[in-house]
């Protein structure tokens, strides 16, 4: 995940694991994007824009972004195999 400032706000760019089950992300992102930004702008007082990196490819998305990069973590479910 990375957040970046930039003159809109605040974008938080994401790059999903698959589902243990299913090897799909779109189920989960489809049911939680809304609320996961309506949450984050609260937190944050900023206009989020949430995006899924479409090609996922660890620290090289944040190259790509415009803005000053606020936050920037990586985290694994330990579940997953």
């Amino acid at each position: 995940m990375w957040a970046v400032r930039d003159a809109q706000g605040l974008r938080v760019v994401v790059d999903m694991e698959p589902a243990n089950d299913s090897g799909e992300v779109h189920p989960a992102w489809m049911a939680n994007r809304a609320q996961w930004a309506d949450e984050l702008q609260v937190r944050t007082g900023a206009r989020v824009r949430l995006e899924r990196a479409d090609d996922p490819c660890g620290d090289e998305v944040a190259t790509g972004l415009a803005g000053v990069i606020v936050a920037a973590f990586a985290w694994r479910d330990p579940s997953f195999s």
